[in-house]
């Protein structure tokens, strides 16, 4: 049970660590950066712009993407207490974070990685009935 505590720690302290000086605002600014350059009618096809802030975005919905199929072992509960479909693309995580900032502007001073955590959470809770 401490390993379970442990590893959730570790996992959450590397995001906000990560994004530390980059809030709500900044994660926005960046995904509406990155998502201005989505080829249209293209599933996920990004095309990037060289830059700093695209980059973040790309950057935190990858891992946002790769640390939601975490399970704790054992039980195959999401570790993110997530529950994503597998089929869910890159882009359209930077669509629902999107989204919730923009609903969200009372929280924009907040860290972006906790507030991408609490848009997906709003989107996929975990349940008991939860299916990749």
């Amino acid at each position: 049970m401490i390993m379970r505590y442990i590893a959730a720690t570790t996992i959450l302290f590397a995001l906000t660590q990560v994004s530390h000086a980059t809030d709500g605002s900044f994660l926005l600014n960046s995904c509406n950066e990155l998502l201005n350059e989505t080829s249209q009618g293209v599933a996920d096809q990004l095309t990037a712009p060289n830059t700093l802030a695209s980059g973040f975005c790309y950057g935190s919905m990858t891992t946002l993407q790769q640390l939601s199929n975490l399970q704790w072992p054992g039980n195959n509960e999401p570790m993110l207490g997530l529950c994503v479909p597998s089929a869910v693309r890159t882009s359209q995580y930077a669509r629902i974070v999107i989204k919730y900032l923009q609903a969200h502007p009372e929280k924009l001073h907040e860290d972006g990685s906790y507030l991408a955590w609490q848009a997906l959470q709003e989107v996929y809770p975990y349940s008991s009935s939860c299916r990749r």
